[in-house]
């Protein structure tokens, strides 16, 4: 303790107040940074491959600022049903002060295996201050590709209702799994989802199911995949052609459909959907010119279409390319900001009939703001959008 010449002088003494939050890091050998860097409180998410081939993975677990002889640590591996599958108990620190090391190795052959898609190291405390009783915090999940090959679909058609059987060969039954078909004729459509028993090994009848969108004597694209329960929901994505674990197939011949087309409009009347559809399958078939009218029948006729739909047509004017999509383009996007499209475009979006996907990719396609309507450019001032208000603004100062 030394006197300061000069009372008024501030003095700072750095001091080191230890925080009690639960942190935690993965040593797999993988990453390169120092420990304290790779120390946090979030969700740790590994493919299970890379962590059985890790050469010694260790869970490093740090809580400061308890008194570590009150407090006992397990480490609970855990399959989807919640299940425990082995544990491990630890009732002081290994190495370091307030630091436990869980040496995952002696998990590897329960995590090698289980069938199990998804499985999860939570950790179990118990004799934390304050906090009586046991408390269970998830410290890392972990995943399982489902890996399929010779993927065949053979068509069911009786009568109107439509089933598929499904064949595949796998190294490894997993749980957990779906298939789900996207409608590539019909792409406006959501996909169809039907999950996959627990004990189909190899082959699966899709059955029909009352309470859900049957399918149809369309051409979808199927895939096969592993269902995540302990992820949030969101909107799937449709997988481009050539994914792993997918297939392309037409329950029927296009020719055929474009006659179940052509029948149904002369019966019922033309109407949007079955025209696009009709254009899409004649654009498949390289029939350019039918593909074309089909497409300028949509365009006349635009406020018979949905939303989904009108983005549909937007991309199958992009394929056709030269100078007829540059002019029809143009002249769609201007008919996509028409005050009445504006306000249906809103009133689904806030009615949550259109994703926040789709609602981006209808905005995306506003043309030179200075052509916009005045009324359209005033609906656009409530989008939260700076790419789209900017120009909008600009649209209402120079009117």
């Amino acid at each position: 303790i030394k006197p300061l010449p000069d009372k008024s002088e501030k003095v700072r003494v750095p001091l080191r107040i230890p925080i009690r939050r639960l942190r935690w890091a993965l040593q797999d050998g993988i990453s390169d940074d120092p420990l304290p860097k790779l120390l946090n409180g979030q969700l740790i998410v590994r493919p299970l491959e890379v962590l059985l081939q890790a050469e010694s993975p260790v869970l490093i677990v740090e809580l400061p600022g308890v008194d570590v002889a009150k407090v006992d640590m397990t480490l609970l591996l855990l399959n989807m049903e919640q299940k425990v599958l082995q544990e491990q108990t630890l009732t002081t620190p290994g190495r370091g002060r307030n630091r436990w090391r869980f040496e995952l190795a002696r998990f590897a052959d329960t995590l090698r295996h289980n069938s199990s898609p998804l499985l999860r190291f939570d950790l179990r405390l118990q004799g934390l201050p304050d906090a009586p009783g046991e408390t269970q915090i998830p410290l890392m999940r972990l995943t399982q590709s489902l890996m399929v090959e010779n993927i065949t679909v053979t068509p069911i058609i009786q009568g109107e209702q439509v089933q598929v059987k499904i064949n595949w060969t796998s190294a490894r039954p997993l749980q957990n799994r779906f298939v789900r078909f996207w409608p590539l004729w019909q792409p406006w459509q959501a996909p169809i989802y039907r999950p996959i028993p627990d004990d189909a090994r190899g082959e699966f009848i899709v059955p029909v199911d009352p309470a859900q969108p049957p399918l149809q004597p369309i051409k979808y694209r199927l895939e096969l995949g592993i269902s995540d329960p302990w992820s949030p929901p969101v909107r799937p994505r449709r997988p481009t052609f050539g994914t792993q674990n997918t297939l392309d197939v037409a329950l029927v011949p296009p020719e055929h459909r474009l006659q179940i087309l052509e029948q149904e409009s002369k019966t019922h009347g033309k109407t949007f959907a079955r025209t696009l559809e009709y254009a899409i399958i004649q654009q498949e078939l390289n029939h350019q010119s039918a593909y074309q009218d089909a497409l300028q029948w949509c365009y006349q006729h635009l406020d018979r279409a949905t939303i989904p739909q009108m983005l549909t047509l937007v991309e199958c004017i992009k394929k056709t390319g030269g100078a007829y999509a540059g002019r029809t383009l143009k002249a769609l996007r201007l008919k996509l900001f028409a005050v009445q499209r504006i306000k249906k475009l809103l009133r689904a979006y806030q009615q949550e009939k259109i994703s926040h996907r789709q609602f981006q990719a209808y905005l995306a396609n506003m043309p030179d703001a200075k052509l916009l309507p005045v009324k359209t450019a005033i609906l656009l001032l409530d989008v939260p959008d700076v790419q789209i208000d900017l120009p909008v603004i600009q649209r209402l100062i120079q009117h």
